[in-house]
């Protein structure tokens, strides 16, 4: 997953301009959510860019807010409490550790 997350960053991070891409976007969402499981051996550095780009989602609109919810739920269980204390701080001050350095 975590030589896929770029691309499932990417096609998230857009906005769809036709049924084409709102199909490939919403093939990418099942992609991320279905790697959510918290038993699924993934590094913390993957579950953090999940959990923040399921963020960035849910702060996009309601298309995906419950969506992105479950799957944020499903991923905490997942994460360490030094990769929560980073996503808390991004969500409240808009950058992660690594972009203010």
């Amino acid at each position: 997953l975590a030589l896929l997350m770029p691309l499932l960053t990417a096609q998230l991070g857009s906005e769809p301009s036709d049924d084409a891409e709102w199909e490939a976007q919403a093939a990418a969402f099942a992609l991320l959510a279905a790697h959510c499981e918290s038993k699924l051996p993934l590094s913390q550095q993957t579950r953090r860019q999940q959990a923040a780009l399921l963020l960035s989602l849910m702060a996009r609109g309601e298309r995906w807010h419950e969506r992105a919810a479950a799957a944020l739920n499903s991923l905490a269980a997942a994460l360490q409490p030094g990769s929560l204390a980073e996503l808390t701080h991004a969500a409240i001050y808009g950058a992660t550790a690594a972009e203010r350095a």
